[in-house]
């Protein structure tokens, strides 16, 4: 057991190929290259150039840079992403099981001191950018298992069997590690007794080792992961393997949140691509607004049969400076901007912001028709959302995810579940209260609503008030007093 396990055969390739990425993947690179650039914000934007911001046929190099570097992005694209996923996590989950050693994983979630709300919103923020992003529950290298599932440490060169008490001191639990899609470069499937289970995922990243006292290098890491056993390879001048062994489990601990529909294999599509465009058509409509409006500001001088010109000497227009001309028909005029491209630019410029917006309200909150009663009005808002399917579908996942951790620690799942009669325990609730309100859309409904007496106006106030348009502490009750003072108010001065 001193030696590393190999396992390249079993993975089901060879070394030469480890790190060529599978055709679905370089795919999905191209396809999702607009999003990470829009989430890097301006900068990236910027560094991309021409892919996102062509240049003019007769526009110099040097007029192009300082176009580029007048535009900035308006990021409502990752604004709509923190939205979305901020309105899901607004409130925190519930951790429902109260066996100890379970209970205490949620409060480190990844072992890097984050609890599962926050590790919980950057992954759900993560695939809803990208369409899909991985949960991978990870457990400390510095240990092999035997075929048993028993776990044995290195100590003054020879393996021995580890305690359980040995285990808590040296703090080795399962933990949760966020792996972006773009970190999965090949996986595999089969079809196993009818059912398509994943066999082997390799997942590449960057780590950084210790470089003398103070240094410190970047290396390329591949992970080989298939069910029951785990690889890391190390690029130095080729690829060398440098820790393998058993998990103890016997499938691939990786678990995906897929909010793309079309699915394959471990990618997916995008589920506001139509978004990613009409931020990038903002993009460029604002350069060019943001060029006019430079040059229209600068002050152009039209000047007719000067002196100064006529004799080729250099013209100077300033304070405690004269423009001669000896002509009758001399004149010296400021030529102004009309001003309507700058206004049709602005125009143009809003009505992208406007369906950008809208866009990521239909995400909350699917159209409903104003004539539906206001009961089923709200009720099925709610259970069309796409934000709330999404929402629905990361509870199970997170339920999951947590039921890996619970087989790294041997622990029966009956044994953990609050409620014995659910076939799955149930050890976090995700919020499932989805807001319908983005932006005032929301909004114009329940207005349209009580205008026609579909809903009452206690009911009204109550779902502003839930939909965050009302502040948390309005208190419904006096605002109902006060509006009914005041219709008697307005019916005593009628009647007087």
């Amino acid at each position: 057991m001193s030696e590393i396990i190999d396992l390249t055969a079993q993975a089901g390739f060879s070394i030469d190929g480890i790190s060529s990425p599978c055709s679905a993947y370089s795919q999905y690179i191209y396809d999702s290259k607009l999003e990470y650039t829009l989430m890097k914000g301006t900068k990236a934007m910027r560094e991309a150039g021409k892919l996102y911001l062509p240049q003019e046929e007769a526009e110099s190099e040097n007029a192009y840079k300082n176009r580029l570097q007048r535009t900035f992005l308006y990021n409502l694209y990752k604004r709509t992403v923190k939205k979305l996923a901020g309105t899901v996590f607004s409130k925190p989950i519930i951790i429902n099981t109260e066996d100890p050693d379970i209970r205490n994983l949620m409060f480190n979630f990844d072992f890097q001191g984050n609890n599962i709300n926050v590790v919980g919103f950057r992954h759900f923020a993560d695939a809803i950018s990208y369409g899909v992003s991985h949960i991978l529950v990870d457990y400390p290298d510095i240990n092999l298992l035997d075929k048993n599932g028993q776990m044995f440490i290195e100590k003054d060169g020879k393996f021995e069997l580890l305690s359980l008490k040995q285990e808590k001191e040296l703090n080795l639990r399962p933990f949760a590690t966020v792996i972006p899609a773009t970190n999965i470069i090949g996986w595999k499937y089969e079809t196993v007794n009818g059912v398509r289970k994943l066999v082997n995922v390799r997942i590449k990243d960057t780590v950084t080792f210790p470089d003398g006292r103070f240094g410190e290098v970047k290396k390329e890491r591949i992970r080989v992961l298939t069910p029951g056993f785990y690889e890391v390879y190390i690029k130095e001048k080729d690829w060398e393997l440098v820790s393998g062994g058993k998990t103890g489990i016997d499938y691939i601990p990786l678990f995906s949140f897929f909010t793309g529909e079309d699915i394959n294999g471990l990618i997916c599509d995008l589920p506001l691509e139509d978004l990613a465009y009409l931020n990038l058509e903002h993009w460029q409509s604002s350069s060019d607004q943001r060029n006019v409006l430079h040059y229209a500001r600068l002050i152009t001088f039209l000047g007719i049969e000067l002196d100064d010109a006529m004799e080729d000497k250099k013209i100077v227009i300033g304070c405690n400076q004269i423009v001669h001309s000896s002509s009758p028909t001399g004149d010296l005029r400021v030529v102004e901007h009309s001003g309507k491209a700058i206004e049709a630019g602005a125009n143009d410029l809003r009505q992208i912001e406007k369906q950008m917006q809208e866009f990521g309200y239909n995400i909350t909150n699917n159209k409903v028709s104003r004539e539906t009663a206001t009961s089923r009005v709200i009720d099925s808002v709610e259970a069309n959302s796409t934000l709330k399917n999404w929402a629905l579908n990361y509870n199970d996942l997170m339920n999951t995810i947590i039921d890996c951790m619970a087989d790294y620690l041997g622990k029966e799942k009956a044994s953990i579940s609050t409620n014995s009669t659910e076939d799955i325990p149930d050890y976090v609730k995700v919020n499932t209260d989805i807001n319908p309100s983005f932006g005032g859309v929301g909004a114009d409904i329940l207005t349209t609503a009580l205008k026609e007496n579909s809903i009452d106006i206690e009911n009204y106030l109550i779902e502003l008030k839930r939909r965050g348009i009302l502040r948390e502490g309005a208190n419904i009750k006096h605002i109902l007093e006060k509006v009914k003072m005041q219709e008697k108010q307005n019916a005593d001065i009628t009647t007087g």
